[in-house]
């Protein structure tokens, strides 16, 4: 299933991936290490401003228009994405065209004319106020955990920035950021679909071959640092009007890099599965708490935690609080039953054979392989998932959802009333 992934480096440091597989089009994506982690205080928020203009023109294309339409011409599905550590772009290109969309992505990432910084300006501003409320108060779930398990450290740093920070980003910013995060040993391109490895390899070496390592202005002496020791339970909320209250459950747990980590993605498969999930079964089926719910993680070279949200009516959030507590309490005890673990990897399995043929199922996975140290391949962790004993898998969900992992967050109409029940179930002063 994974024998036809290909990866290589250029002498600038560029990493290549190319992944054939039969289909009509194919994706291609860049990852480059540049993101909020690397950000100060007075710089809050370029990343993701960057990662915007990067679409407002280029020297052929100077307007956003005419790059949209350039775009357009040679595929569809162009998107961006700015993680904490990581911006991403990707787009889903005709094979005809790989050339020209090459040759478009690298003047994007090393040459945008930064017109209309003013008018992105109003947008990346009007994405701020989704994240506050009409008092000024931060009700963004990602933002709150962030701050609830890593404080001050630079995993909190939000990725719009703020407001007051957005407002103070220049061109000079802009471009200096671009010159000093947006090199090519920091980035990986990948290619998946109608192209066979050799070609690949071809049109990437040929297009960004000659892109000098050296730039204009150096690195920041920069080592991410060990996240401070997170000790709970505790809580945090936020008074908010709005009709429900939103719920996120965070427990502090592995990080990219652990050996480990393909055993949380499994324990977040099996309380996040449509059918068969112990939260599922808790919180909707037998009680009907919530219409939403969600499991995911924050996942970091050197930290990680796993996020549950749900939204729920403000007369029943200690309801909701209690129900769920009792679900990680005993997975934390008792564990996972073998049929549910069973369950898992059965579909894990289905997964995986029906995105043999995805164009990006790959894509962030083998770029974050390379750019993190990841120890285990997709290979490999489908090899090692299949062969997991219950045993181990148990020990590490026992290890995350200890209580002294967790940190629970409450944002909307919640009641001093409310607070102290919930702080009782959570033995918290």
């Amino acid at each position: 299933m994974f024998s036809n992934i290909h990866s290589t480096f250029l002498e600038n440091g560029l990493g290549v991936v190319v992944h054939s597989l039969e289909s009509p089009a194919i994706g291609l994506s860049l990852s480059v290490l540049c993101g909020p982690i690397w950000e100060t205080a007075h710089s809050s928020g370029v990343s993701h401003f960057l990662e915007h203009m990067v679409f407002r023109g280029i020297p052929e294309y100077p307007s956003a228009k005419e790059l949209a339409l350039a775009l357009d011409s040679v595929g569809s599905e162009s998107n961006a994405a700015t993680f904490c550590d990581l911006t991403t772009y990707s787009q889903k290109i005709l094979p005809e065209h790989i050339d020209k969309a090459i040759k478009l992505l690298k003047s994007m990432v090393t040459e945008p004319v930064f017109e209309g910084i003013e008018t992105e300006r109003k947008i990346i501003l009007e994405e701020c106020m989704e994240d506050i409320d009409e008092k000024g108060q931060i009700i963004a779930l990602d933002q709150l955990s962030s701050q609830l398990i890593y404080e001050e450290h630079p995993y909190s740093n939000p990725i719009l920035g703020t407001p007051e920070t957005v407002k103070k980003i220049s061109r000079s910013l802009l471009k200096r950021h671009l010159k000093t995060f947006y090199r090519p040993e920091r980035m990986i391109i990948t290619i998946s679909g109608a192209i066979e490895k050799n070609k690949g390899f071809e049109v990437i070496q040929k297009t960004f071959g000659d892109w000098p390592t050296e730039q204009n202005y150096p690195l920041p002496d920069f080592i991410t640092p060990n996240s401070p020791e997170f000790m709970g339970p505790q809580l945090k909320s936020v008074k908010s009007a709005r009709s429900q209250v939103s719920v996120r459950f965070s427990y502090k747990a592995l990080s990219l890099s652990d050996k480990d980590f393909f055993i949380q993605k499994a324990i977040v498969s099996i309380i996040d599965s449509s059918s068969g999930s112990p939260l599922r079964s808790a919180l909707q089926e037998k009680n009907g708490l919530c219409y939403s719910l969600f499991s995911g993680v924050d996942a970091y070279q050197k930290d990680g935690a796993i996020h549950v949200d749900l939204s729920v009516q403000p007369l029943r959030v200690v309801e909701a609080v209690e129900k769920t507590l009792k679900v990680f309490r005993r997975i934390a005890k008792k564990g996972f039953s073998q049929e549910e673990i069973q369950r898992m990897k059965d579909q894990y399995i289905k997964e995986r054979r029906f995105s043999a043929n995805d164009l990006w199922e790959f894509s962030a996975r083998t770029a974050m392989e390379i750019l993190f140290g990841m120890p285990n391949t997709l290979a490999s962790e489908l090899d090692q998932l299949t062969q997991l004993n219950v045993s181990r898998l148990n020990e590490v969900s026992s290890e995350i959802f200890n209580s002294e992992n967790l940190g629970l967050l409450l944002v909307g109409p919640i009641s001093a009333a409310h607070i102290r029940e919930i702080k009782k179930l959570l033995k918290v002063e």
